[in-house]
């Protein structure tokens, strides 16, 4: 085969026409590279796979409960916006006093109240037997990020930074939906992420090879992912008989955060089934329980990319040349088949394959041995 190829290409009329072909094809991989235009299919096809093939787990995690402030927990109170910080030193306290494994705290505190109320929650923070992780967020030189830093430094408890991964380039648009948890680097001065920094407090070490989440779906036994409560329910003003919250939540994860309708809602993978928004707080439940489970994700490197795309780049040249039939009829069916590629090595070996740039390199290639036969014919 190797021979033949030599011939095809020695074969060439145009040569010209071919190295401008070959030009455009990489400064396109180059730009697409850069700005992360072509992920549109590619996102496409891997949130479908995602959303329909991902891990479901016998039943729900038992290692995991989420517990939501939101705007019905609110609806007492006179403000929505900060959340009320009486409520929250009550709901640290009941969270505590369940003895769970550890606390996930997924608040920011980046301006003053009522000055007894915000002493109330310092002195819950202070006063918590049970591991606790504060939430904080990244942002410029300012009176919140010089209000966050007092809280956190009088607080003295490990700090996760509460914001995913993704990409962002000024001169496109993201589509704003969440794949990928945080880097391990770059998000000084915070640099763990949460839940990370969760797993850090029960001695899981776990670090993914991929920053793609692998995400637990609805379990088999239709229970939900996580065991999920409200603050009314952990401060018995839900109605209705109490829950046996200490028994519900001991040994625990418990993650505490809010649920609101106005803010900190992402689109995922998921909301391709559903079309829901979920909350901040599900999505570190969500990179925890990865960690926890020690799932990982895969991705090719940029050496296996590179020869991956010259691979399909060199066969749809050959088969271009090779092939009788219209070049369309090969490039639908070809298409085709890398969807259902990327499909089977995500489900078989949660591979994430880089399908645009080999879609690119592939077309290409059938595209110049096909058109510099019929040239030389």
């Amino acid at each position: 085969m190797i021979e033949r190829m030599r011939r095809l290409v020695r074969a060439t009329p145009d040569w010209r026409g071919l190295t401008f072909l070959l030009a455009i094809v990489a400064a396109f991989l180059g730009v697409s590279f850069l700005l992360h235009m072509p992920h549109g299919p590619q996102h496409w096809t891997a949130d479908l796979v995602t959303a329909y093939k991902s891990t479901h787990s016998a039943t729900q995690h038992n290692k995991i409960a989420l517990v939501y402030v939101s705007d019905k927990t609110l609806d007492p109170y006179p403000y929505l916006s900060p959340t009320h910080r009486g409520l929250l030193a009550e709901l640290l306290t009941a969270v505590d006093a369940a003895k769970p494994a550890a606390i996930g705290w997924d608040f920011v505190i980046d301006r003053k109240t009522d000055p007894a109320l915000d002493q109330a929650l310092d002195d819950a923070i202070q006063s918590a037997q049970s591991k606790l992780v504060l939430g904080a967020a990244l942002m410029a030189d300012g009176a919140g990020s010089a209000y966050q830093r007092k809280y956190l430094d009088k607080a003295n408890r490990p700090i996760g930074h509460l914001h995913f991964g993704g990409h962002h380039n000024p001169l496109v648009v993201s589509d704003d939906v969440v794949r990928h948890m945080s880097g391990d680097k770059g998000y000084d001065p915070y640099p763990n992420r949460f839940a990370s920094a969760l797993a850090d407090q029960v001695n899981v070490h776990f670090h993914p090879k991929s920053h793609y989440i692998s995400w637990l779906l609805e379990p088999e036994d239709k229970s939900e992912q996580f065991l999920t409560l409200s603050a009314e329910q952990v401060l018995g003003r839900a109605g209705g008989p109490p829950l046996p919250i200490a028994d519900m939540l001991r040994d625990r994860i418990v993650l505490v955060g809010g649920n609101f309708s106005d803010r900190d809602q992402h689109l995922t993978p998921l909301s391709v089934r559903s079309h829901e928004r979920s909350p901040g707080l599900f999505i570190h439940a969500q990179i925890l329980a990865q960690i926890l489970d020690t799932r990982t994700m895969r991705e090719a490197g940029t050496v296996m990319q590179v020869v991956i795309v010259m691979a399909a780049f060199v066969f749809g040249f050959w088969v271009g040349r090779t092939s009788s039939r219209l070049p369309i009829v090969i490039e639908l069916a070809s298409v085709a088949a890398l969807v259902l590629a990327a499909g089977l090595a995500f489900m078989w070996f949660s591979f994430i394959l880089p399908y645009n740039a080999i879609v690119i390199a592939w077309l290409a290639g059938v595209a110049a041995g096909h058109y510099g036969k019929h040239a030389h014919a």
